[in-house]
């Protein structure tokens, strides 16, 4: 029976924080163990680190003997029933587990003070004191060879050369426990093993998984898979290993040039040239119009004035060249000055128009919709424009239009050279248990 998501998120907790003492006090003994034994079996505590429970006769039967040889750094506390007495006891390993397990008391807590002042979590694997550990492996060179003439009779399967049994034999010297080495059951074709439908382990993991072995010799690494299952000594090589692999085909070095933006930003980016070109042709439009009906407007005044005049002595705009006409005009403009200046402000404003209206058509840049998206592009891409158009409604939106270019280019070089300068890479790695 699996906790509460809550318990779930506590020992998780717990695990990532690396908690050296991890105290349960459940009265509940059947819910203590399901706990234990969730924790062993999705490796949500390290068992290697101290624990405090509460004692009860439940936590020692024989159904749950594997479990203390794995949990070891462990202090039971229990009280006297008619003394205000608190009893401190442990498993007592190294010593094998036959039949009942009696638990090998520490101390005794009475009256604010301990008894004997030992201490409670003392070193448990250092001397083993010559008890016997079952080892297991399988035939693996050059970690474990066997003997291939081998006797019945002969100890440790046969296995009596290889590197990790030189290993054994060391360890076993300097810790005093005597190795008894087996085989897994189908290990010729299970070997290492691996996780069964029912939630079971085969092979070599399998024996340490379901505490049937103390020790597994298999050449194993230190991966999340192995780490998963048990816990692995300290390494006693260390190899760096280099996999080379052909190119990634998916090559993506075309894509550099988007790289610097995601989807969303380019979409903007689109989004805001089609809206600042449609604006430049928006403006410059009702700009021109604006122009075009006050040039108009002056225009038919002058033709007013024009056609006074007319009426008045049509003979000063007609053109002769004879001399007496050109004296009769000097008699006239004698004669008329007021006529002849109104006549001048006449052809000079007539000029001015003509020049304002080659003028205009210059200066405007975004009178057609396509040649506004065009400019607006070239200001993004920073080129910059043939003549500053006239008007101060594009000028001043032109300004503003370059300082949002301005932003976009920097940002996009920034993006582009920590691209160029850290690019990702395109060989593939795999991890030990997938290769």
């Amino acid at each position: 029976m699996s906790p509460n998501f809550q318990t779930w998120q506590i020992l998780n907790n717990v695990r990532k924080q690396g908690c050296n003492m991890n105290i349960i006090f459940i009265l509940n003994a059947d819910q203590t163990m399901r706990l234990l034994k969730f924790s062993d079996k999705h490796r949500m505590l390290d068992f290697r680190t101290k624990f405090m429970l509460l004692h009860d006769r439940r936590l020692f039967t024989k159904q749950h003997h594997a479990l203390w040889t794995k949990i070891i750094n462990v202090v039971f506390i229990r009280k006297y029933r008619l003394k205000e007495m608190y009893e401190l006891s442990t498993v007592p390993y190294p010593a094998p587990i036959k039949g009942t397990l009696v638990t090998l008391r520490l101390d005794i807590w009475n009256k604010r003070n301990f008894q004997k002042k030992t201490d409670l979590y003392i070193d448990k694997v250092s001397d083993l004191q010559g008890n016997l550990l079952k080892v297991v492996t399988f035939n693996y060179i050059p970690s474990a060879i066997k003997n291939p003439l081998m006797n019945e009779n002969d100890e440790n399967s046969g296995y009596k050369k290889g590197l990790e049994i030189e290993v054994l034999r060391t360890l076993g010297s300097a810790m005093n426990f005597i190795p008894v080495i087996y085989e897994p059951l189908n290990w010729r074709t299970e070997q290492w093993g691996k996780k069964q439908i029912n939630g079971t382990i085969s092979g070599l993991l399998g024996e340490v998984w379901s505490a049937r072995a103390d020790l597994a010799l298999g050449n194993l690494h230190y991966t999340p898979y192995h780490l998963n299952i048990l816990d692995l000594s300290i390494p006693y090589n260390t190899e760096c290993l280099t996999f080379l692999t052909f190119e990634s085909k998916t090559d993506n070095s075309w894509k550099t040039l988007i790289l610097p933006f995601k989807l969303n930003m380019w979409v903007g980016v689109l989004i805001t040239l089609l809206v600042g070109g449609f604006l430049f042709y928006a403006f410059a439009t009702a700009h021109k119009h604006i122009e075009d009906n006050e040039n108009l407007i002056k225009m038919i005044q002058c033709d007013i004035q024009k056609t006074k005049i007319l009426e008045n002595k049509p003979e000063l705009l007609t053109e002769n060249k004879t001399i007496i006409k050109n004296i009769d005009i000097i008699k006239h403009t004698v004669k008329y000055p007021k006529i002849i200046k109104e006549q001048k402000c006449i052809n000079e404003q007539t000029k001015n128009n003509q020049f304002n209206n080659t003028d205009v058509t210059g200066l405007y840049l975004f009178e057609n919709i396509e040649n506004s998206i065009l400019y607006t592009y070239g200001m993004l891409v920073a080129v910059s424009l043939p003549k500053v158009p006239s008007g101060w409604a594009i000028r001043i939106l032109t300004g503003w239009w370059w300082i949002y270019c301005l932003l976009v280019v920097v940002a996009y070089k920034a993006s582009m050279t920590a691209i160029l300068a850290n690019p990702d890479t395109r060989l593939k790695y795999y991890c030990n248990n997938t290769i």
